[in-house]
């Protein structure tokens, strides 16, 4: 009798702890360095945005909004998934929540699966159009297949985003994707830039790696649902067993590849040992950072709940800590108003030539750090 007491608390402990892991979400730090990075003068933060799955974490998903603009990045890159492509799909709130982004910095999206079938499928999913229209309006840039260039300080990067068709998503029989197919899809990569590929799915790294990215953002994995502690995933929503890419940094040589482990869940709502996650990644010019910090642990005030939970303290030392940064890029705006401008393809005719496939290459300005404070 004992033995079925003993497995009856251990299961209301594991369902107690997926709804805990299901109502919160954790901000992941990591930091890389690149040889192409040399030319920053200061760091330069990027939020990495996944398989949010129409969570809203607060009223109007402000819980996560809020979170980002702590953070106060440079750029936000989403891999895709951002809504749950449904019969008919509702995507209001993901237009809502994407919308409020691009107030805060530049926000560059490229599709995840769910969004490839609402473009493929518009009479079973509803209209891919619609949903875009608004994102296009608020000025988000929308890559599929598609690339543009932007410069911080004189550093030049190049953000690609990869879409693939449905049928490279597929749970039985999917399609291997080769460097050749990325290659046809994107052109070559830029080896002059720092070359940022966003690509929802990360099983077909070696592809991407081979293509010539110097960092890949990744997500769709789910972190492998339950994880096991300094190890893997268990399963992907796919159904693979021990994907080898389901969360966190890999480094191999100077290439990197980050995996998030999404913001939400559709279908199989669990996670164990699998928190959510908010990365913030930050790029830096010099070799000597340490190229990797971990999660903070959920006692500090970089944790924060859903509706369902309550806030976390803030300490003071980390309120200062802000304060002080905050008013650092303050005292340098100034002196960067000339170092933020578009990396124009017309001035990059030598030395940022894509391939010579009819791929269509923008430049985008980078606002400056006071212009999207005052919108603020």
């Amino acid at each position: 009798m004992w033995i079925v007491w003993i497995i009856a608390i251990i299961v209301v402990l594991l369902i107690a702890e997926n709804l805990r892991e299901l109502h919160m979400f954790v901000v992941t730090r990591y930091r890389l360095s690149s040889p192409k990075l040399a030319g920053l003068r200061e760091n330069m933060k990027i939020i990495v945005l996944s398989d949010l799955h129409d969570r809203s974490y607060g009223m109007g998903n402000e819980k996560l909004l809020a979170a980002i603009r702590l953070e106060n990045p440079d750029a936000i890159m989403v891999v895709g998934d951002m809504l749950v492509a449904r019969k008919p799909s509702s995507y209001i709130k993901v237009q809502a929540f994407m919308t409020e982004l691009v107030k805060i910095c530049p926000t560059y999206y490229s599709n995840g699966n769910h969004e490839q079938r609402l473009k493929e499928y518009p009479e079973v999913y509803g209209s891919y159009e619609e949903y875009v229209k608004e994102l296009l309006a608020a000025g988000i840039q929308l890559l599929g297949n598609d690339s543009v260039y932007m410069r911080e300080h004189s550093v030049r990067i190049r953000i690609s985003g990869l879409e693939l068709s449905n049928e490279a998503y597929r749970r039985y029989g999917r399609r291997a994707v080769s460097a050749k197919e990325v290659r046809n899809l994107l052109g070559e990569a830029n080896l002059d830039s720092y070359q940022i590929l966003l690509a929802h799915d990360p099983a077909h790294y070696p592809a991407y790696k081979r293509w010539g990215a110097d960092l890949v953002l990744s997500g769709h994995t789910h972190g492998g649902i339950i994880r096991i502690p300094n190890w893997r995933g268990v399963i992907t929503p796919q159904g693979r067993l021990f994907p080898k890419y389901s969360g966190g940094l890999y480094k191999e040589g100077s290439q990197a590849f980050v995996v998030s482990r999404g913001l939400g869940t559709h279908t199989v709502n669990v996670r164990l040992l699998n928190q959510p996650e908010l990365i913030v990644l930050t790029l830096s010019g010099k070799d000597n950072e340490p190229p990797l910090q971990k999660e903070l642990p959920t006692h500090r005030r970089n944790i924060f709940r859903d509706s369902v939970g309550e806030k976390s303290s803030k300490p003071e030392a980390d309120a200062k800590i802000l304060k002080h940064d905050k008013g650092v890029k303050a005292a340098r705006q100034k002196d960067q108003s000339d170092d933020l401008k578009p990396a124009r393809q017309k001035d990059q005719s030598d030395d940022l030539k894509p391939a010579n496939q009819a791929k269509s290459i923008r430049s985008v300005t980078t606002p400056q750090k006071n212009e999207r404070k005052k919108k603020k």
